[in-house]
């Protein structure tokens, strides 16, 4: 998720490239065939949570879908990163939105689906919130970018903003939900602490009052952050200005997203999320 990189002028901006010579074929002009067949594989499964009746996917074949995208989602075009190569900027946004896509109907339906999907569905949102194609470096929207690739570009940019906007909130409430229940399930553990841990970045405000939560508890040795630079009693402003430098969220990603309905409803979504205990 890193887009920082310290040098000798001081922290500089830094993103792979995913997009590269993949031609790509299919009708969504530019994707790559993993994406393809990722798409391919969750419209079945979808079906199977969105129909009922005898016209619904049988189980065995939707949950061969959906280890079908587990699959796929664990390669890469790229050493760096778990991420594809896309032919062009724009086949990379479909990209991501595919992804989003997928990790929102997971998150919406994981409760109620057959046990035998609950541990694959979060398997499958365990792999997309690690993908490459969903860090800063991908989905922020920066000036020169911006300039040089034109308005539609940057529309396109805006719009999967607000719908990874919500992705994120959505899951944060979910994670805080579950963990605030006396028990959770084996198979919900690691989609929290791993959920709750990139919202601690992607998530300003989130990370501001998380960091108070521990302040007010005095929590004051914490093992994990010992080779920090800063600590707990140097206060959250100044361990928030540490991760801006590398991790800027806000400035590149929130700062960048227009007024909507979406984006108000995204919002609506973290007060509640500020107002759990």
């Amino acid at each position: 998720m890193a887009i920082g990189v310290l040098t000798g002028g001081g922290v500089r901006i830094s993103s792979t490239p995913i997009v590269g010579d993949n031609k790509g074929t299919g009708s969504k002009k530019g994707l790559p065939e993993k994406m393809l067949e990722i798409d391919s594989a969750f419209q079945e499964f979808k079906k199977r949570d969105l129909e009922k009746g005898s016209k619904s996917v049988k189980m065995s074949i939707a949950i061969e879908q959906v280890k079908n995208v587990i699959s796929l989602l664990n390669e890469s075009d790229k050493a760096s990163m778990k991420c594809f190569v896309y032919s062009s900027l724009m086949s990379g946004i479909k990209g991501q939105e595919i992804l989003i896509d997928i990790a929102i109907h997971c998150l919406t339906f994981v409760d109620f689906v057959d046990f035998d999907f609950k541990g694959l569905y979060f398997d499958v949102l365990n792999l997309i919130f690690q993908r490459g194609e969903l860090e800063l470096g991908q989905v922020g929207i920066f000036e020169k970018a911006s300039m040089r690739h034109g308005n539609s570009y940057v529309n396109a940019k805006k719009k999967l903003a607000v719908k990874y906007q919500f992705l994120l909130n959505y899951a944060l409430r979910y994670s805080l939900d579950k963990l605030a229940r006396k028990s959770v399930d084996f198979y919900k553990r690691d989609f929290i602490a791993l959920n709750i841990g990139i919202a601690y970045f992607k998530i300003p405000e989130f990370r501001e009052r998380f960091m108070n939560a521990i302040m007010k508890e005095k929590l004051v040795k914490i093992p994990e952050w010992k080779n920090f630079h800063w600590n707990l009693e140097d206060g959250q402003e100044d361990s928030s200005k540490t991760i801006d430098h590398f991790f800027n969220w806000q400035e590149y990603f929130y700062d960048q997203i227009p007024e909507s309905e979406q984006k108000k409803k995204n919002l609506s979504i973290l007060a509640v999320v500020a107002n759990m205990k």
